[in-house]
C-alpha cells in the first residue's frame, strides 16, 4: 500500500473503531478545528456541521440512539494526496429496538496532522422492516 493509502486507511480505521466504541474523545483528536461534514442523503436531503463542536453534538447525537452496533466492513477504495474514497457497512440497533442497516460512500480530506478537514458521505439507511418490504 502505497503512503496516502496508508495514512488514510489508519484514519478510517480510527474512525470506525471510534465509532464502535462510541468514544466521542477519540473520535474528536480524528478532525480539524474547522473540519467540515457534510451527510449527503441521495433521496433529497442533507445536512452539514461545520467546526469541532457542531460534529461533537452530531457525534454525541447519532450515539445516544443506539443500543448495539456493528461495523461489517469499511474499505479504502482510493487515496491521493487530496482525499480517500471509503465504502462502509454497518448496522445498529436502535434504542427503540429497531434494526437498521446502512451503507455508504465516504469521500475524507486530511491536512498534514492527518486530521480530518473535510468529510462528505452519501448513504442509505433503512430499517430491517423496510428491506423486507422493498424485496416483496
Amino acid at each position: 500500500m502505497g503512503k496516502q493509502k496508508d495514512r488514510y486507511k489508519a484514519w478510517g480505521d480510527a474512525s470506525m473503531k471510534a465509532w464502535q466504541e462510541d468514544d466521542v474523545e477519540a473520535q474528536m483528536e480524528l478532525w480539524a478545528d474547522g473540519c467540515t461534514y457534510t451527510a449527503a442523503h441521495p433521496f433529497g436531503e442533507h445536512s452539514e456541521s461545520q467546526g469541532l463542536e457542531a460534529f461533537r453534538r452530531s457525534f454525541e447525537g447519532m450515539t445516544a440512539n443506539w443500543s448495539d452496533k456493528k461495523l461489517i466492513e469499511n474499505q479504502l477504495l482510493s487515496a491521493n494526496k487530496e482525499r480517500g474514497i471509503f465504502h462502509t457497512w454497518q448496522s445498529w440497533v436502535s434504542k427503540d429496538g429497531s434494526e437498521w442497516a446502512c451503507t455508504f460512500i465516504n469521500i475524507v480530506s486530511l491536512d498534514e496532522n492527518d486530521r480530518c478537514t473535510k468529510y462528505k458521505e452519501w448513504n442509505v439507511a433503512k430499517t430491517r422492516e423496510d428491506e423486507a418490504k422493498d424485496s416483496n
